[in-house]
């Protein structure tokens, strides 16, 4: 059994360019950001662990209206006793004013891939994913997930565009070790 815990506070000054509107001329604006993190990590037995993390976002401009968000979420990780089966599920909500203030968290997922999504909005996201090895040669992996979004009617935008509040992602993977 162990526990760990951290905290990260982040801040940065910078300028970048705001679009014009009307204008063909774009402007420069300063903004601040603030980004502070609590993690906390507790492995309870050799089959389960569990990670619990909150993320504040605050961001702050001359010419903009100033954005804060939430993003609090639970991971619950399986492992059986053989190594033959894994299985990971998060569970997470967020509160995010807009996209100055996004929160980006790493996720799991299949081998060989990376994930690492930004949270924006209001709304929840959970996924699973499940590892199974039945033979030392042999891997199968599958992940779903799925965002919610409490106050959208559309997910995404120009060809991506997905109509409702909902979006799911399936993945599987299949590994043959010669």
């Amino acid at each position: 059994r162990w526990f760990e815990t951290y905290w990260r506070y982040k801040a940065q000054i910078k300028d970048r360019n705001l679009s014009g509107g009307e204008s063909s001329m774009s402007s420069l604006t300063r903004y601040q950001s603030h980004n502070l993190r609590w993690n906390a990590s507790y492995r309870a037995s050799a089959l389960f662990s569990f990670q619990s993390r909150i993320a504040y976002s605050h961001y702050n401009s001359e010419l903009e209206a100033n954005q804060n968000g939430v993003l609090l979420f639970q991971d619950v990780e399986y492992e059986s006793r053989n190594d033959q089966f894994s299985l990971t599920a998060r569970y997470g909500v967020f509160d995010i004013d807009g996209f100055q203030s996004r929160i980006y968290t790493y996720e799991n997922d299949l081998l060989y891939a990376f994930s690492i999504p930004f949270f924006s909005d209001k709304g929840m996201r959970y996924y699973l994913l499940a590892k199974w090895e039945p033979a030392r040669y042999l891997d199968f992996w599958l992940k779903i997930g799925q965002t919610n979004y409490r106050n959208r009617e559309e997910v995404g935008s120009a060809l991506n565009t997905i109509p409702g509040n909902k979006r799911t992602e399936v993945k599987a993977q299949i590994r043959l070790n010669f």
